[in-house]
């Protein structure tokens, strides 16, 4: 079988038990493999990084992250579907995200939270606690 025909055949199982937006995330991430052009068998980690590196380059961490796990849920769906035997997206390595730091509330924000709970001892007491956590 055909790497782009083991695509579709993945969408067309997806599109009975997944919302039609991940359908359209899948394929979109998806679609670079097709120049492949092999059998999925014969799909090799060498295979995945050159098409790894026909993604754009202006693409941002977390766009490529997702084409990563695209890739694997394919691959692991192959397995289970016993058309291949290992996943070769095993070989290749995810891609390293940025940290990001936890969301916080506006200093202005907070203290209007607490002028108004100020009158109420309890409600103080919490959002001082959350407010230091």
């Amino acid at each position: 079988m055909k790497l782009q025909q083991a695509i579709q055949k993945f969408i067309e199982a997806q599109d009975k038990i997944s919302a039609p937006s991940t359908i359209e995330w899948y394929t979109k991430r998806l679609t670079p493999l097709f120049p492949l052009d092999r059998d999925l068998e014969s799909v090799t980690p060498d295979d995945l990084r050159s098409a790894w590196a026909g993604l754009s380059s202006d693409l941002s961490p977390f766009t490529l992250d997702g084409h990563y796990r695209a890739w694997r849920a394919f691959f692991n769906w192959c397995i289970q579907q016993e058309y291949i035997e290992r996943n070769p997206v095993k070989k290749l390595k995810r891609p390293r995200l940025p940290d990001q730091p936890p969301k916080a509330i506006d200093d202005d924000d907070l203290e209007r939270m607490l002028t108004t709970a100020y009158s109420n001892r309890r409600d103080y007491a919490l959002l001082c606690f959350l407010a230091i956590t």
